[in-house]
């Protein structure tokens, strides 16, 4: 079994447990749960449903993953060269100075794009044509983020050491791929609240 299946299974198990969990809060039936923890358990069920739907056919299309994976290389080597770093694209790897970066298809910017979709179906309070505005607003942006990552990534790795670099790598980064999409959303639908 690969390990992308793997993931998809879990989360497919991840969201019937939370789910069914919550369709027991207090032990009571569905039907005698309050408005509130409707409009909870359906929000928590769109947002689960979304994510597994999303990557479901990013796992179906993953061929076209490269793609993104290149133009995410391209960008990374525009941005360590605004800061005078010389970087080279090798085979979709990216040289600076002695270190050879390679960026997965999973370093690109599908996952905060999928989570930040999911994020937004479940928002019963926006209409559908601005989730669609916001979901093409925010894909350069998560685009960028991605990007700016890798290349602070990289940075570190050259400035303070590999082991400075797996830290921010696998610690501080992985953080903020789940924490900037929905940081993200929160501040285009308090912005949208405003107009």
């Amino acid at each position: 079994m690969s390990f992308k299946l793997f993931q998809l299974i879990l989360i497919l198990f991840a969201s019937v447990v939370i789910v069914g969990s919550l369709a027991y809060v207090r032990r009571a039936r569905f039907s005698s749960l309050t408005i509130k923890d409707r409009k909870v358990l359906r929000s928590v069920f769109i947002f689960f449903t979304s994510y597994c739907t999303i990557f479901l056919i990013g796992y179906i299309f993953s061929s076209y993953l490269p793609y993104l994976k290149e133009i995410t290389v391209q960008g990374v080597c525009y941005i360590l060269n605004l800061f005078s770093l010389t970087s080279y694209i090798i085979d979709d790897n990216i040289q600076v100075s002695y270190m050879v970066i390679t960026v997965i298809p999973y370093c690109t910017c599908f996952y905060e794009i999928t989570l930040f979709s999911s994020l937004l179906l479940s928002l019963d309070s926006i209409q559908t044509r601005r989730k669609i505005e916001f979901i093409f607003i925010a894909i350069p942006i998560l685009f960028v983020f991605s990007c700016v990552r890798i290349a602070s990534i990289i940075m570190i790795g050259l400035r303070y050491g590999v082991g400075w670099l797996e830290i921010f790598h696998i610690y501080v980064w992985s953080i903020s791929v789940v924490l900037f999409p929905a940081l993200l959303l929160w501040i285009m639908v308090k912005l949208r609240e405003r107009v």
